[in-house]
């Protein structure tokens, strides 16, 4: 239930922790409840320099992140765009870079933004170039 959402984050608050890990912390709230409460985690752990990390699906509550990490059908799938003063992480959501996923086979993970940004569709020409990998649509191969 809602009461015991908020009695669970009361607790974890209560210890201090260097980093809070929370699965679907408001699923059980209202609206305004649910608001008021990550407000208050996010508050609390900007005071007291916790890291908190939060799987959500609620947009909303997405918002109050400074970096959002989207996961379709359980795989890495793009970076949801919210300001961070971390330079590094401006980096990857301006789109300076991108972290890409590699299975247990080797298979390298392209976000879809990624994908549709270099028009790929479905075959890729990868070069190795000293310690860069080079990924080309093969539209462009000639």
């Amino acid at each position: 239930s809602g009461e015991k959402q908020l009695l669970t984050l009361t607790i974890a608050m209560l210890h201090r922790p260097k980093v809070l890990v929370l699965d679907e912390p408001t699923s059980y709230l209202d609206v305004e409840k649910k608001l008021m409460a990550m407000k208050k985690v996010i508050e609390f752990c900007k005071e007291n320099g916790t890291l908190v990390v939060f799987s959500t699906h609620d947009e909303e509550i997405m918002k109050l992140a400074d970096l959002g990490i989207g996961i379709f059908y359980g795989k890495f799938d793009r970076i949801i765009e919210n300001p961070s003063t971390n330079p590094e992480i401006r980096d990857i959501v301006e789109g300076k870079f991108f972290l890409l996923p590699i299975d247990e086979n080797g298979r390298l993970t392209i976000p879809r933004f990624a994908r549709e940004q270099i028009h790929l569709k479905s075959m890729v020409k990868m070069e190795i170039n000293g310690d860069q990998i080079i990924l080309k649509p093969v539209e462009e191969i000639k």
